[in-house]
């Protein structure tokens, strides 16, 4: 490994050259958890230590499902549905480390498993060895759902972004999970992403997804994430 993949691993994440998969998926989701750590909310009896108590709760439960899902979708056929159905059984397991003090929407869950593995497909992008088979993988992988990439996929105006969708499925405020309304992004009028619950989540997979398969769009981006990725530096940067 080069000493400039080694700085940024170390610097970035905390990751020595001997890690394990496991302490190089904890490192990810403690990187991760730092993007969105403010939007998380508590009720008021709830230390910080016993705080950090169910964050690293969540880190150990990601270390363990990850490697297992990620094991499962490059042996089996149907890999997108399969995948589907355990990113949904993951976030659901990080939900039920929450319910006994007050629980946190499926917003938050999928912000931190789908940044955990943009990490990982990083780290794994300036290691030797592709121990997590992260290449093979990421075709399947989610994009997050937060600001930039959620404006980025669903602003009215075709031409405000080079990346950008044009998908008018941006869920407007709502209270109740399963009444809710697709509509342009707008500021103060979208539902930020912590508040969303499954359904809107999994139709906005569907619709970028979908996109992304359209011509000439799918000439442009290799997966998902190579969109998401792309599309992040552009919005974070106009």
């Amino acid at each position: 490994m080069m000493v400039e993949n080694k700085y940024l691993l170390y610097s970035h994440y905390g990751i020595k050259e001997n890690a394990t998969c496991s302490e190089i998926i904890v490192r990810a989701a403690k990187k991760s958890y730092l993007e969105f750590c403010r939007r998380v909310s508590f009720e008021k009896n709830i230390s910080v230590d016993d705080r950090r108590t169910f964050e690293f709760e969540v880190e150990k439960l990601l270390a363990n499902m990850i490697p297992r899902l990620i094991e499962e979708i490059v042996n089996e056929d149907e890999n997108q549905e399969l995948f589907d159905r355990k990113h949904n059984e993951i976030c659901e397991a990080i939900i039920n480390i929450y319910s006994g003090v007050g629980g946190q929407s499926y917003g938050i869950a999928q912000r931190w498993l789908n940044l955990t593995l943009m990490n990982l497909v990083v780290i794994s992008s300036n290691l030797e060895a592709d121990y997590l088979h992260i290449k093979n993988a990421r075709k399947y992988f989610h994009v997050p759902v937060e600001q930039y990439l959620l404006e980025a996929a669903t602003t009215r105006y075709k031409n405000r972004f080079q990346h950008g969708l044009n998908l008018k499925y941006a869920p407007l405020k709502h209270d109740k999970a399963y009444s809710y309304q697709m509509d342009w992004f707008c500021p103060g009028k979208t539902q930020p992403f912590e508040y969303w619950e499954y359904p809107e989540y999994i139709e906005f997979q569907y619709a970028v997804r979908n996109k992304l398969k359209e011509v000439p769009i799918n000439q442009n981006y290799c997966d998902s994430l190579d969109w998401a990725f792309k599309s992040f530096i552009e919005v974070s940067q106009a």
